[in-house]
């Protein structure tokens, strides 16, 4: 699998996502499920993977911006270390599944993706 994710393309640098031009998460028009956002990373034991979409410093950034403003069906997660916002998505116990949706990801314009893998509940840097 680490094969697979070295063949990949690199990818162009994420657009930068400013909150002022965001639209307030009452006037969008699909209102996503937001019962999974803002969530920690839930401490689980083994291995496995994420996507991670964006990441800033900006505390105000919600789950359900990113979320609407990437226009992600999936479910976001916001995580919190250090004064880094990180947004991911999706959850695998194979880095050959995550790397699957970063393809899927860049064929609907979500540029700047990639795995993060975590160990007992543990990012990995």
């Amino acid at each position: 699998p680490k094969d697979d994710y070295e063949k990949l393309p690199p990818p162009p640098p994420p657009a930068a996502i400013i909150p002022d031009q965001l639209p307030p998460v009452e006037e969008q028009q699909q209102v996503p499920d937001t019962s999974f956002v803002n969530q920690p990373v839930t401490a689980k034991e083994g291995t496995f993977y994420r996507v991670q979409v964006f990441a800033s410093h900006n505390e105000l950034l919600t789950a359900e911006h990113i979320q609407s403003n990437l226009r992600l069906s999936m479910p976001v997660t916001r995580e919190v270390s250090g004064e880094w916002i990180r947004f991911t998505v999706g959850e695998f116990t194979s880095m050959a599944k995550a790397i699957q949706l970063i393809k899927q990801l860049r064929g609907k314009g979500v540029r700047g993706a990639f795995v993060v893998k975590f160990v007992n509940g543990e990012r990995i840097p």
